[in-house]
């Protein structure tokens, strides 16, 4: 089973699991798997679409207000949501995973340290589903 078969069982059953409310936090690791995933196809073309233009425009508000572009405050601030929502004791919601769909997109665009930390983080979460996935549905 390849990576983009996975992204879309993942993003199915998170789906399922957020229309019921039932176990968000489970739900919004499966959104970071099938962002992490989906590259292809109207739903990676959107997703992609949509974080270039956030990005762009928080890139243009931080040049206003600071003097310098830095588009990678969206990635932060959405990778801070994400962990925080995540920590025991806290409470994971539909936005933590929304925030988790297109978090490794962002991820993605990150320079430097942090982004070669947070992006084999990302795919080795993706590795991990896609082979328990394929274990469970068959597939290589």
């Amino acid at each position: 089973m390849g990576g983009t078969a996975a992204a879309g069982i993942a993003l199915a059953a998170a789906t399922v699991l957020l229309w019921k409310n039932r176990l968000p936090r489970i739900a919004s690791l499966l959104m970071l798997v099938a962002g992490a995933g989906i590259t292809d196809g109207i739903i990676g073309r959107y997703m992609h679409n949509g974080v270039d233009w956030g990005s762009h425009l928080v890139g243009q508000l931080t040049s206003r207000a600071i003097g310098v572009a830095v588009p990678a405050v969206l990635a932060v601030v959405m990778a801070m949501v994400f962990v925080h929502d995540m920590w025991p004791k806290h409470r994971a919601t539909r936005i933590t995973a929304a925030v988790a769909f297109v978090l490794p997109v962002l991820i993605a665009g990150l320079p430097g340290l942090a982004g070669s930390v947070l992006g084999s983080a990302v795919d080795t979460l993706r590795s991990v589903t896609v082979s328990a996935l394929g274990s469970i549905f068959g597939g290589a």
